[in-house]
């Protein structure tokens, strides 16, 4: 019979390799909102850099960009473009800067 840390260790670890098999930002989504503890690997929150002004940082020149070891979800209020008036509340890395064209 096992015992109920590693019941909570196998979970825990099954949840790491869905965030490791994610296809999509959805995907991730899915899965960070049942257990917002759980440690996202760098691979899956590469889905969230798009926009933000490091992201140039991932794959050229540098390995990766430097925020992303320590980035964690969170809800921000961004500005889509700069003609917005009023900000749209997402779900992004808390070091995203972003990026106006």
């Amino acid at each position: 019979m096992k015992t109920i840390q590693e019941l909570k260790q196998e979970l825990r670890d099954a949840k790491i390799t869905a965030f490791k098999n994610a296809k999509s930002q959805l995907d991730v989504l899915g899965i960070w909102r049942q257990d917002k503890r759980v440690k996202i690997p760098n691979q899956a929150k590469l889905f969230f850099c798009s926009g933000c002004r490091s992201n140039y940082y991932n794959g050229v020149g540098a390995s990766e960009c430097w925020c992303l070891n320590k980035a964690k979800l969170c809800k921000r209020r961004i500005y889509r473009s700069l003609n917005s008036t009023k900000p749209e509340e997402v779900i992004t890395l808390n070091c995203y800067t972003q990026e106006y064209h």
